[in-house]
């Protein structure tokens, strides 16, 4: 007995004193699909956070393909690893398995992001955004289009066939696809279609069975478009069995012109082609016939973290997320992998890539061609009385065609005030909200709180409780 004692003694001895070692430091579990695990700005950033935290981090990495359905296989049988890091939408996961979320950083979650952090049962954020918001379109090497004599952006699917011809001529790859991960080829219909999805009320129709997507003339036209670039003959010919690093690898050394991507591949292509990199910028994906059409697609955070509402270290692995949205940590990852953060007023500045700034660049340039700008107001009271902003209500008002000052997230019982500057959209306004049912019987009531609200300018109730 007094032997068992003595060794258990000792045991205690090596946890807690002199004789410490990392065996003995709090471990959890961390869920990564191989996409994820394999880039080195995720797990740089992570086992940073473990660093600060004095803490270890055991990952779990499954085949990109098996990951979701492991996920909610682990997730219905209630043995989810305690940290999941993840690239799918909340809808494809077991959202209610996952344990709610609370920081600094929750509030600043851009509006882009913030609803596909939410529980859409409970409205409980439960994804921390991490990695950054994106742009997709098409990536494209500088000197092969300087030396074929083309320039960007390309305005229409008629100037993009004749610039891959002039590519063809001098012996390199157009435009390549790589089918055997379908979602970099989407993005040629994704970056496509949301113009003409976005005229009339086209999408409640489509959702609603009214009119199916082969009856829209402008939906089928870009898909003839799209198709028609295999028989074009300037794709490269293993695209049915080419891969997302093959694909980069051909644009980044001037194998291919153009290659499908969102705007993450930069960090990828950094890391892999660091040499390269500054040879390679982002441009629209231009599969529409008509120049009115051009479109920048921007897209939510798709990088987020999770915490398991079952896991037995629940405490320690929120605090782990919080720690990874620090200064410390995500200037690790955004170092490694630049992007449009999606928090607002963190504190810090991050790294931006040059593609981010040259998609924003490209979107002033559609404003420019006569397409409208809507400003979402939710947050506008803490906006107009930040520190740092130096814009008054007057100019936001003359900047944009249409803003809306929010009412329900500052002080308001509920509604939001929309306000349209330009005339060609005021036409015939209150009979569209009518129309789409969103005219209420009652709706003068909800503008006496914005009466009281607004009453004494930048003096008003409203400033003072934003």
């Amino acid at each position: 007995m007094k032997m068992k004692k003595w060794v258990l003694g000792a045991l205690g001895l090596m946890c807690t004193g002199l004789f410490a070692t990392a065996a003995c430091a709090e471990t959890l579990t961390v869920m990564i699909g191989s996409e994820d695990s394999g880039g080195v700005a995720v797990k740089a950033a992570m086992d940073k956070a473990a660093e600060i935290m004095g803490i270890d981090l055991e990952y779990s990495v499954f085949p990109t393909d098996q990951f979701l359905n492991v996920l909610n296989t682990k997730g219905a049988t209630g043995n989810l690893d305690d940290v999941i890091f993840t690239s799918y939408s909340l809808s494809d996961l077991p959202y209610n398995e996952f344990a709610e979320l609370s920081g600094d950083w929750q509030e600043k979650i851009t509006d882009t992001t913030r609803q596909f952090t939410v529980n859409p049962e409970t409205g409980e954020t439960v994804f921390a955004p991490f990695g950054p918001e994106s742009n997709f379109g098409l990536a494209y090497n500088k000197k092969v289009l300087e030396n074929a004599g083309v320039t960007v952006p390309i305005v229409n699917y008629s100037d993009f066939l004749e610039a891959c011809e002039k590519i063809k001529e001098t012996g390199v790859t157009p435009l390549y696809v790589s089918a055997q991960e379908n979602w970099t080829p989407q993005i040629l219909l994704l970056t496509s279609f949301t113009t003409t999805l976005m005229k009339d009320d086209l999408v409640d129709q489509l959702t609603t069975n009214q009119v199916k997507p082969q009856d829209v003339e402008g939906i089928v036209k870009i898909w003839d478009n799209v198709c028609k670039l295999q028989d074009a003959g300037i794709l490269n010919e293993d695209y049915r069995s080419a891969t997302h690093d093959m694909g980069k690898k051909a644009v980044a050394n001037g194998e291919a012109a153009f290659y499908c991507v969102t705007d993450g591949a930069y960090g990828e292509i950094m890391n892999e082609y660091p040499d390269l990199i500054d040879d390679v910028g982002l441009t629209i994906c231009p599969m529409w016939d008509n120049e009115e059409d051009a479109f920048v697609m921007a897209n939510r955070s798709c990088r987020c973290l999770a915490v398991a509402k079952n896991s037995k270290n629940l405490d320690l692995a929120k605090e782990f997320v919080n720690t990874c949205i620090t200064e410390e940590v995500m200037t690790t990852y955004y170092e490694l992998s630049p992007g449009a953060v999606p928090y607002r007023d963190l504190g810090f500045s991050l790294p931006m890539s040059s593609w981010n700034e040259e998609m924003t660049a490209l979107s002033e340039k559609c404003r420019e061609r006569d397409m409208l700008l809507y400003v979402d107001g939710a947050r506008l009271g803490s906006a107009l009385t930040s520190p740092e902003n130096d814009l008054s209500i007057r100019e936001l008002a003359a900047l944009c065609d249409a803003f809306y000052i929010g009412g329900t997230k500052n002080g308001a019982l509920f509604g939001e005030a929309l306000v349209v500057m330009n005339p060609v959209i005021d036409d015939h306004f209150r009979y569209m909200i009518k129309r789409q049912g969103g005219m209420l019987a009652k709706g003068r009531l909800i503008g006496v709180q914005f009466e009281a609200l607004l009453e004494g300018g930048e003096e008003s109730v409203y400033y003072e409780i934003a």
